[in-house]
């Protein structure tokens, strides 16, 4: 299996309280340009009608955005699987699992649109060939600049350290070097090379314009390596209480801060086997753009003491 869609509850009226059809990315652990494939595949089901200039417009509200958790494309990315999965969903949607979710706050142009994106995927990645490659990396250069633009207005409005930037442009070109690269996997034997370096001339010139380099510091200190003890992403661990699990559980909700959706799935991303617990807590600093380093560490913590990770060095 080389990637998937998640299809969450979409179809909903966007003038009865939901909002725009939401594409969600896969996670930064996740590379791939099934990103790029899913982003084309929406922008081909918006073409609903003639615009004055002879091109097309979208009749349907709709977005990108980031990795989130919450839906089945949680268990897909998730790197003891790793099937890249985005997720088509409607958000906000304020009919979220109640009674008022009924058949008549359903829009059939939106169910339509949604369901020609999904469509437009799927035969893609079945029939996708050495032709098509070149519009997944345009799509590709566009999402490099459009990251690269919100992050470097994150610098400039001081939001992030010089470091932190610096260590963010580093992990992005990794990421999309990855991403690239993963076009072999749809299309076996495509020649990435100039897309790769493309790619790294893109950012050797933004870390040469802003003066930065990979500097924000992983704690040399935190020297564990642990490796997890089963396949998928670890959900509501709360279930542990009736394995004897209680006290452990109860200790971590009382001293963990409120790390908000998704910290969960974030850490256990990247825990590899391979990555120190210095290198975990940076890397996750790193997405949340702050230190992290004892929300981090606790959380590491209570996994190992439920067993769901083992300590290997």
């Amino acid at each position: 299996m080389i990637g998937a869609m998640n299809l969450d509850m979409v179809g909903g009226k966007q003038t009865r309280r939901y909002g725009p059809i939401t594409l969600t990315r896969t996670p930064l652990t996740t590379p791939s340009l099934i990103n790029e494939l899913s982003v084309y595949s929406m922008s081909e089901a918006g073409k609903e009608a003639y615009s004055l200039t002879g091109g097309s417009i979208s009749l349907t509200n709709h977005c990108t955005s980031p990795y989130t958790g919450g839906s089945d494309h949680v268990v897909y990315c998730d790197p003891t699987i790793g099937v890249p999965c985005c997720m088509l969903g409607q958000w906000p949607d304020l009919n979220y699992h109640t009674a008022t979710d009924t058949l008549d706050v359903i829009d059939p142009q939106v169910l339509k649109f949604s369901c020609l994106t999904a469509v437009n995927f799927a035969y893609g990645l079945a029939n996708l060939t050495e032709e098509d490659v070149p519009y997944l990396f345009e799509e590709l250069d566009s999402s490099i600049v459009e990251a690269k633009t919100a992050l470097a207005g994150e610098y400039l409005r001081k939001d992030i350290s010089q470091d932190m930037f610096g260590s963010l442009l580093c992990k992005y070109e990794q990421y999309y070097h990855d991403t690239a690269a993963s076009a072999q996997k749809l299309v076996p034997g495509y020649d990435v090379s100039s897309e790769l370096e493309h790619i790294r001339k893109m950012f050797a010139s933004w870390k040469d314009q802003y003066g930065v380099s990979d500097s924000y510091p992983a704690d040399s200190e935190l020297t564990d390596v642990w490796q997890r003890t089963a396949v998928g992403p670890y959900h509501r661990l709360s279930d542990y209480y009736a394995l004897g699990y209680g006290e452990a559980l109860d200790a971590y909700e009382a001293e963990q801060k409120d790390m908000g959706h998704g910290f969960d799935n974030i850490v256990q991303n990247y825990i590899d086997g391979r990555r120190t617990a210095g290198e975990i807590v940076k890397e996750v600093s790193l997405e949340y753009r702050k230190d992290v380093r004892e929300e981090v560490l606790r959380y590491l913590e209570l996994l190992e003491k439920i067993k769901l990770i083992r300590k290997i060095s």
